[in-house]
């Protein structure tokens, strides 16, 4: 497979997928912080200063100040995870967090498995078998 087929797979497999109830980048700094000097209020309104309707948007600039891709909740984890597949294709870096928190979130570990496999519950069969074969496919891109 050539990486822009792998692009286009999932590309098409998310597209018109928008946030919706999920936590927004924002939403996730401060969950990391346990929400310290967020009122219910405050942390609400996180989510109108992201891009939450258009996934393809979101830059690498915009990804990587988010350092705390663990605490996506389903509906969060099928807005990003295209967005932050496609910026390692197109900009890998083993030592950036958004890489190493993508991996992360990809690769479940024994002891993560049960919060993992929650994430992925809203994903179509379509969805699933794209990030599949982004995981097959990635170590013939990048040096993992």
């Amino acid at each position: 497979m050539k990486v822009i087929e792998l692009k286009t797979l999932i590309r098409d497999a998310f597209r018109g997928v928008k946030l919706g109830g999920g936590l927004s980048l924002g939403q996730l700094k401060a969950v990391d912080s346990h929400r310290q000097g967020y009122s219910d209020r405050d942390f609400a309104n996180l989510k109108f200063k992201d891009v939450t309707d258009d996934w393809e948007k979101l830059t690498v600039a915009i990804l990587e100040t988010c350092d705390c891709y663990a605490h996506l909740d389903p509906e969060g984890f099928r807005y990003y995870i295209p967005a932050l597949c496609l910026a390692i294709l197109d900009h890998y870096d083993s030592g950036s967090m958004r890489v190493i928190g993508t991996i992360g979130v990809l690769y479940p570990t024994k002891e993560f498995w049960e919060s993992h496999m929650t994430m992925y519950s809203l994903l179509s069969k379509v969805q699933r078998e794209s990030l599949a074969i982004f995981v097959k496919e990635l170590p013939n891109f990048v040096e993992l």
